[in-house]
């Protein structure tokens, strides 16, 4: 699993000031705010984290790539080695996995098939960016002070990544969160998803303190 860093400072200097205000035990708050985050960027409904559309899967898998050309053969007068051929991205993807393993490449209807069997497969899980943020929901959500439901998502990913809790007793509680899929770090999706739910974090934050200093202000003008 890989993991990437959101830059954290203003959500930092936010939680700071609202457990000032509140007078909120610190590894009781950053563990409810790491497991917040988690179920926001996993969420179907809020959308964060967007999942590919069964198009763009398509578009992307049957979208054509050169090949190498045919084996140089015999010239014959006025002829050449033959241009390169283009190929659906998926079919080049399916060859190449099956060499690997050691097994023949497909082609004809074979290939056909079974790339319509890979696209449906993606199809079916263009949530897993989402879905690898479920672990590391629930691996926070035995510390929270106040017990939270199992996170729904999408049950059919093994890897739905892992979180550290905030430890009661250290002098600055930490958690830490990490997305399930392996190159999670490396799609803008991923990376912008994590940071929508940060930033929705930190404005809840700050909506109540605003909320608090109005109040507090109008507590002192009635004492006038």
């Amino acid at each position: 699993m890989t993991k990437f860093v959101v830059d954290n400072k203003r959500f930092n200097k936010v939680l700071m000031r609202y457990l000032e205000v509140t007078g909120k035990s610190w590894a009781d708050e950053v563990n409810r705010r790491a497991f917040n985050i988690c179920l926001k960027a996993s969420s179907k409904k809020l959308n964060y984290t967007k999942a590919a559309t069964d198009s763009r899967i398509r578009r992307d898998l049957m979208k054509g790539a050169k090949v190498q050309p045919p084996p140089r053969k015999k010239r014959k007068k006025g002829g050449g080695r033959g241009r390169r051929k283009k190929a659906p991205i998926g079919a080049i993807l399916i060859n190449h996995a099956r060499g690997k393993r050691g097994e023949p490449g497909l082609h004809g209807k074979a290939m056909a098939a079974q790339l319509q069997k890979n696209i449906e497969s993606r199809q079916r899980g263009k949530g897993f960016m989402r879905a690898g943020w479920i672990g590391a929901a629930d691996d926070i959500r035995p510390y929270l002070k106040k017990s939270k439901p199992k996170p729904k998502g999408q049950r059919n990913f093994s890897v739905k990544g892992y979180a550290i809790h905030a430890r009661y007793g250290a002098l600055k509680p930490w958690a830490k969160i990490v997305n399930g899929v392996p190159w999670s770090d490396s799609v803008p999706a991923a990376v912008i998803g994590l940071k929508k739910a940060v930033r929705a974090e930190t404005k809840d934050m700050i909506v109540y303190l605003k909320r608090k200093v109005r109040k507090d202000w109008e507590k002192t003008n009635k004492r006038r």
